[in-house]
């Protein structure tokens, strides 16, 4: 089976026509999937953007969380130190009053053994003024 030169190159310029169509369709798969590749490079840019923006404002916040947890532990240390100081002048208060009380106390007892003597002495001169009122 010869082909005739003509039927061969009918053949090829059919097969030559087949392949431009399919690099046609080539063509234009790459230019749309390029075009998706382009929105998804905008999606990407934009969503890496937000991320950078939330990542901006967590460091913001952190930063104030550090300023506020300073400003506690300022306050609690002042609070603390003022608390010791407090503490302390109740303690001085506390030994000086305890200080005083001992010192009433010992006077009070001072005062008692000077006040059963005066009575003893008092009721010993009564009775010798009965005994000797009895004598007479």
């Amino acid at each position: 089976m010869a082909t005739s030169i003509e039927e061969r190159v009918a053949y090829l310029e059919g097969k030559v026509e087949e392949h431009t169509t399919g690099l046609r369709d080539v063509k234009e798969m790459f230019i749309h999937i390029e075009g998706k590749f382009v929105l998804l490079e905008q999606r990407m840019f934009e969503t890496n953007k937000r991320i950078d923006e939330t990542n901006k404002r967590i460091d913001e916040t952190n930063k104030r969380i550090d300023e506020t947890n300073k400003r506690i532990d300022d306050v609690k240390d002042t609070l603390s130190s003022r608390i010791d100081e407090t503490n302390k002048r109740i303690n001085d208060i506390k030994d000086t009053l305890s200080s005083r009380v001992d010192e009433t106390n010992k006077r009070i007892d001072k005062l008692f053994y000077f006040i059963i003597a005066t009575l003893v002495s008092a009721f010993g001169s009564l009775i010798g003024v009965i005994v000797s009122i009895l004598i007479k």
